[in-house]
């Protein structure tokens, strides 16, 4: 049954990817240049090589001695020695790192996968405020045009005053509800080329459409119970726990022995001594407290993953209910919109004297608020699906 679901989303994905081809690319062009992720990455470069330092032999240590005598003859010495831990420490402290390793990889990606969100929430964002300032610049132009011609008309002593007036408060309020929205998408474009840590797309991030989205796919929830199972952020937890079954293990054999072997020589009284040296160190009593914390970690970790997994289903749960909701709004927005023009059709009938001017503004006024609705379902819809497929983002 997975399979077959996700068979299905993979085939629906590639849709979406053609349909919304040049929204990926520069999705990802974005992405592959943030100076953030590109931080995270050798941050996690450097977590690795740390804590492979931590598992190496200790270096050798060199000593020497020289010592005067009540007589003529001096007594002095050399040796070099190593230490080591209790031999199974080490393949414990390696396969512990090794998880650890592993955790930071898996949360490396989730951190990736948040910021290729945030991207692409602001590249929708963007196109939806675009497409809203597209149509109130339209209105704001037919605005001016019928303010022009009825200017003319009071001149000439065919129209009065309170309607001429009537067009002026109108284009004042286009005005201002254009400016808003100018002002919207530079603080939009402005957040993205912050995160992508470079200005270099400004014109191709513009000029994207409603039509340049991804049609991301809604798949069934089985689907996403098995995704959020999977996903990185799960995965971390996962190798977190490992981690800290492995640290246990570590704080268990910490309490065994400790060796250092070592070669020695000394010379005393014209004679010449060599040797081999052997110490053990013997544990404390304070071990156990450090093998207590390792099991409340371990406990601790499995808490935090069978949580964060519970939460995880409860969320895309919760998202995929709602962008269900807002695709069928979408869609019932664009049934009724239609593909007609109601500022032409509104502008004939004002023209054959079928509606008076202030009915005009009125019907105007509304259908452009639906107009712009429309895009704010749409961007809804989108930024829900987005939200939905995070893990699925190339």
């Amino acid at each position: 049954m997975k399979k077959k679901i996700f068979t299905l989303f993979l085939m629906a994905t590639v849709i979406s990817a053609s349909a919304g081809e040049k929204f990926q690319q520069l999705l990802e062009t974005l992405v592959s240049s943030s100076p953030d992720i590109k931080a995270m990455i050798l941050d996690h470069e450097a977590e690795s090589e740390a804590a492979a330092q931590e598992n190496m032999l200790a270096g050798p240590e060199l000593e020497g001695f020289h010592k005067w005598g009540t007589e003529r003859e001096n007594k002095y010495g050399v040796g070099i020695s190593q230490s080591f831990d209790w031999p199974g420490l080490y393949g414990a402290r390696k396969a512990a790192r090794k998880a650890t390793d592993s955790a930071l990889e898996q949360l490396r990606l989730s951190c990736m996968a948040d910021r290729t969100l945030e991207l692409k929430l602001l590249m929708i964002q963007l196109i939806t405020t675009g497409e809203q300032l597209r149509v109130v610049e339209e209105a704001e132009s037919n605005m001016s045009q019928l303010l022009q011609l009825y200017q003319r008309g009071f001149e000439a002593g065919e129209e009065s005053i309170l309607d001429v007036n009537k067009l002026k408060i109108e284009k004042l309020r286009l005005t201002r509800r254009l400016t808003s929205l100018r002002e919207s998408r530079e603080s939009i474009l402005e957040s993205i080329l912050s995160i992508a840590g470079s200005s270099g797309h400004s014109a191709d991030l513009l000029s994207l459409k409603l039509s340049d989205l991804p049609a991301d796919a809604i798949a069934d929830e089985a689907f996403y119970e098995d995704a959020a199972e999977h996903s990185p952020q799960m995965q971390y937890y996962r190798a977190m726990q490992e981690s800290a079954r492995q640290n246990e293990r570590v704080a268990r054999l910490s309490g065994y022995p400790s060796f250092s072997i070592g070669y020695e020589m000394e010379r005393e009284d014209g004679q010449y001594f060599n040797g081999i040296s052997v110490n053990i160190g013997l544990s404390s009593w304070s071990n156990r407290h450090r093998k207590a914390a390792a099991r409340y970690r371990l406990m601790e970790q499995e808490v935090k993953m069978n949580s964060a997994r519970l939460a995880e289903i409860l969320r895309l749960r919760r998202i995929r209910s709602a962008a269900l909701r807002a695709r069928s709004e979408q869609q019932l927005f664009s049934e009724v919109l239609g593909s007609s023009n109601q500022s032409e059709l509104l502008k004939k009938a004002l023209d054959g004297g079928q509606i008076s001017l202030m009915t005009y503004l009125q019907e105007l006024g509304y259908f452009l608020d639906a107009r712009c609705d429309y895009y704010e379902t749409a961007n809804n819809a989108a930024q829900l699906c987005a939200e939905l497929n995070k893990y699925n983002l190339k």
